[in-house]
């Protein structure tokens, strides 16, 4: 499991966080814009990290609007796919005890906050 380069505190209720259904509205993404959906990857043969859950992108207000790509990450497993998707695919990773949130613009990603991997 990666570690994080600090923690710090975070809006992101984790007990409001069942499923990936809950991100858009834990995460204050508009209710007029459908958030996209990104399928859950395919496990690799030889991959040495899980493959990442599905994942949701939208334009969260905790991160100043910026569009996030957000993982509901229940398990150590799904938190270990995300976070390796996300620290190759995007600039700035955060997380939570069961969420992972990406983005590409703003470095402090607004308010997130949490655990701050880059």
């Amino acid at each position: 499991m990666p570690v994080p380069l600090s923690v710090g505190p975070s809006p992101v209720d984790p007990a409001a966080l069942r499923s990936s259904n809950d991100l858009p509205s834990v995460f204050q993404c508009p209710t007029a814009v459908t958030p996209i959906r990104i399928p859950a990857a395919t496990p690799a043969t030889g991959a040495t990290a899980p493959p990442a859950p599905e994942a949701v992108v939208c334009a969260s207000a905790l991160a100043d609007k910026e569009a996030v790509y957000l993982w509901y990450t229940p398990t150590p497993e799904a938190k270990l796919g995300a976070l390796t998707m996300a620290l190759a695919t995007t600039k700035y990773v955060h997380g939570g005890p069961n969420w992972v949130a990406a983005g590409m613009l703003n470095p402090t990603m607004g308010t997130i906050g949490g655990e701050v991997y880059r």
